[in-house]
């Protein structure tokens, strides 16, 4: 199992981004809600759609991940920013 974590920034086209613990593009700490560990990405980006709807897989953590619920769209929207309380301690 790995730690997953959502990114509280998301991406210009709107949605917020989930990463493995390994994948090198993860947040800095204060950048991300730790969601807690998973045997796959698609379990993880259910957990945070109770967070944010518009959340899907990292594109480098797509191995993670057996489908994309939604395609990276081009559209340039404003990049948003969340804000939980929640600890991985």
């Amino acid at each position: 199992m790995k730690k997953y974590y959502i990114s509280k920034r998301s991406l210009l086209n709107g949605i917020f981004s989930v990463h493995r613990e390994d994948c090198p593009f993860v947040p800095e700490p204060e950048k991300r809600i730790y969601l807690g560990k998973f045997n796959s990405g698609d379990d993880a980006v259910k957990v945070a759609k109770m967070i944010c709807l518009k959340t899907d897989c990292c594109y480098f953590c797509l191995q993670a991940c057996s489908q994309l619920t939604k395609k990276y769209s081009s559209d340039w929207n404003n990049p948003v920013t969340i804000k939980v309380v929640y600890s991985e301690n």
